[in-house]
């Protein structure tokens, strides 16, 4: 990952889609509050480049954990996407998964895991909690009426 001034950026250039994919969430998810230019070309095959739509598709799935703006818009280049990441972007049910163990590493309410995650991702994040229980990688406890869960 470069800096540019007080913009980040990553160039997912080379990469296979899911892959270039994760990368970029987990470098959104670590660059919280700050602006990444993320670099995923324009498509050569005429189609519209199939990063670029997959990310872009990611981004407006999670509308409540970034803002973004498209390249074209932001500096007349469609290869790339300014996005500004508010909250952790889950990727798919294992990164959810994933990313909730580790906000779990100390005892969490269930409305904190869902404020923490976004409130539109509600049903995504209690399907992923109630399998984390299922499966013992969650521990479950009561206390004072409420629920906690700890990795």
């Amino acid at each position: 990952m470069k800096s540019r001034g007080r913009t980040n950026e990553i160039d997912l250039h080379g990469m296979r889609t899911q892959e270039a994919l994760g990368y970029a969430v987990s470098v959104l998810n670590a660059n919280l509050g700050s602006c990444v230019r993320v670099v995923h070309g324009y498509g050569s095959g005429g189609a519209g480049g199939d990063t670029k739509q997959a990310l872009r598709s990611l981004l407006r799935r999670h509308p409540h954990c970034a803002k973004w703006v498209p390249g074209e818009e932001a500096e007349g280049n469609p290869g790339s996407t300014l996005v500004y990441p508010q909250r952790p972007i889950p990727s798919s049910g294992t990164n959810l998964w994933e990313s909730i163990l580790g906000f779990c590493a100390v005892p969490r309410t269930e409305a904190e895991i869902i404020k923490h995650f976004g409130e539109p991702s509600r049903g995504d994040v209690l399907e992923a909690l109630r399998r984390l229980d299922e499966t013992g990688r969650l521990v479950v406890t009561a206390k004072n009426g409420r629920k906690y869960y700890q990795a």
